[in-house]
């Protein structure tokens, strides 16, 4: 195996580990540094998109300008390949007349020459993209397609990372509905034996007086079971 094969494995087996990231942008922040050593090119903005559709870039350090970061979610080659799903080729940032005026005139002056993007596809979704940056006018061929390949390892990190977030929650929830039924079982079982009543009419007492009160259920509850009476009346 060759350096240059070994440094490509070692990528691969990089962005499929992602959850010793803290953040989706700590992992998506690791894919644009991936993308920067392995193509060897100046710019990498991975781009995310949020609940609410918003796009937001993320970059390795240093970062460029803010205002270079806002052209790139406003329209500029990620913009395309998101909504698109598809990569866009390397194009030279010379024309001004070209499809993405702002964002060629921040990155030309930033000392960019060429540009390109990948999605970040899963299945029938599209999670995100990659710019590329380039400060030369030569931008191989190659690069796009090895682009696209960890474009897809990235994408499938980051829909398992998802995957996982929302089991986590909703096992929490469910936890925490667990807990607070037992909490309740629990305090009717002591209102009922305190006050000689049934466990279903102990239930409907703490619901009525936390109702009328305008206390959480649960709060009423763990008060029940912590001193054996409901609390005393506001």
């Amino acid at each position: 195996m060759t350096e240059r094969e070994l440094a490509l494995a070692q990528a691969f087996a990089a962005l499929s580990a992602n959850l010793e990231d803290r953040t989706e942008a700590d992992y998506l922040r690791r894919v644009a540094t991936t993308y920067t050593k392995v193509l060897q090119v100046e710019l990498a903005v991975a781009v995310w998109a949020g609940p609410d559709q918003r796009l937001h870039p993320v970059t390795p350090m240093p970062q460029p300008s803010a205002e270079l970061l806002e052209a790139v979610c406003g329209d500029s080659p990620a913009v395309d390949a998101y909504r698109s799903a598809r990569p866009v080729r390397p194009a030279l940032l010379t024309d001004l007349a070209g499809p993405w005026p702002a964002f060629i005139v921040l990155a030309h002056a930033a000392g960019y020459r060429a540009a390109a993007a990948v999605p970040l596809r899963h299945r029938d979704g599209v999670l995100g993209s990659v710019l590329l940056g380039a400060s030369t006018e030569s931008f191989p061929d190659p690069a796009l397609s090895l682009a696209r390949a960890l474009a897809d390892a990235a994408a499938l990190g980051l829909a398992a990372r998802r995957t996982l977030r929302e089991h986590i929650d909703t096992n929490t929830h469910l936890r925490g509905d667990l807990q607070r039924r037992v909490m309740l079982q629990q305090a009717a079982g002591v209102l009922a034996s305190v006050d000689q009543i049934a466990v279903a009419d102990a239930v409907r007492v703490l619901h009525t007086w936390a109702r009328r009160h305008h206390r959480p259920l649960e709060w009423v509850a763990a008060y029940v079971v912590a001193h054996r009476a409901l609390p005393p009346a506001r």
